[in-house]
Formats: C-alpha cells, sequence, structure tokens
C-alpha cells in the first residue's frame, strides 16, 4: 500500500494594516485624525477604546463618520489617549482660539 503525503497547506498572507478604504470615500478631518493617529499608534479599535474608557463601537462611529454629534468628554478622551490635544480654532481666519483638553 502506498502511503499518500499530506500536503501542508500554506498560510494565507495577512490582510495589511489597516484595511484600505475605497478610493473615493472622503473622511472628515475628526475620521482622519483619529484613524490616522491609532494607525501611526498601531492601537486596535479594542485596545483604544479599553484605555479611553469608551466602547469600540464609539471609536468605529467616530472613524465612519456614523457619529453626527460625538460627546466632547469621550472624544477627549479618545484623543488624550492618543496624546493629542483638542483645540478650537477659527475657520475664517485659521487662527487657534482656546485649547479644550
Amino acid at each position: 500500500m502506498t502511503e499518500k503525503k499530506k500536503e501542508r497547506k500554506k498560510p494565507r498572507p495577512m490582510r495589511t494594516y489597516p484595511k484600505p478604504l475605497p478610493k473615493d470615500y472622503k473622511m472628515s478631518q475628526v475620521q482622519k485624525v483619529i484613524r490616522k493617529y491609532r494607525v501611526i499608534r498601531r492601537f486596535t479599535r479594542n485596545r483604544l477604546g479599553q484605555e479611553a474608557g469608551v466602547w469600540p463601537l464609539t471609536i468605529k462611529e467616530y472613524e465612519t463618520d456614523n457619529m453626527h454629534n460625538p460627546r466632547l468628554l469621550q472624544l477627549a478622551a479618545v484623543l488624550s489617549t492618543l496624546e493629542l490635544d483638542l483645540w478650537v480654532i477659527d475657520r475664517k481666519t485659521g487662527t487657534l482660539i482656546e485649547r479644550l483638553y
């Protein structure tokens, strides 16, 4: 009897980090900042949510722009975890008015 050797399947390559967005998708400034610095700092949504004290779903909603009125304290906690500050900027002149958190 001949023995058949089982060939091991090669493992699939890991998906690139982060998942690329469609080319026609336009992000708001808050989305860009949170996603950019979350990826740079190598945070997952779960880990960022745990360290900021918010649900990971909240992070997802910030990044996908589903949250129309984000709570300022939650947003400040997320930005603070990413070691970022929250500023008020005058849109017309582009000058910094006040640092909130």
